[in-house]
Formats: C-alpha cells, structure tokens, sequence
C-alpha cells in the first residue's frame, strides 16, 4: 500500500508516493518524461525489503512548477 509524501527542496514542492517498510533497504524511484509517482504502483508493492519513494517531478503528478519557472 502506498502513502502519500510532501517534499519542500529549495523552495519548490514536490509530491509523490512511498511503498513498503520504512526500515526498508531505501530507493529513490524517478519516472520518465511522461509519467508519474503512479507509474511504480504496480511494481513497488511486489518489492518487500525495499522502502520505495517515488516523486512526481514539477509539472507531473501533484507537483508543481515553481511561480518563477
């Protein structure tokens, strides 16, 4: 099951997803061109020992892009 995650990194907000057991081996998952945080759903939960975040980058998903971009 997946939980919903908020980042503030240099003033810009990013969203995302995080799968598994917090004290999981820990995986930063980033997605393509086209995609989102979602794209790992299927995939994520099958990854036991993992704890997985997966951010939405600006302009996908839940983030935004910054006011001044």
């Amino acid at each position: 099951m997946s939980e919903p995650a908020r980042f503030q990194i240099s003033g810009s907000s990013f969203q995302g997803l995080c799968f598994g057991p917090e004290d999981g081996h820990q995986v930063l998952a980033l997605h393509g061109w086209l995609d989102n945080a979602g794209t790992f759903a299927l995939l994520a939960p099958l990854l036991n020992d993992y704890y997985i975040v997966c951010i939405d980058f600006p302009g996908h998903g839940h983030s935004k892009l910054p006011d001044n971009a």
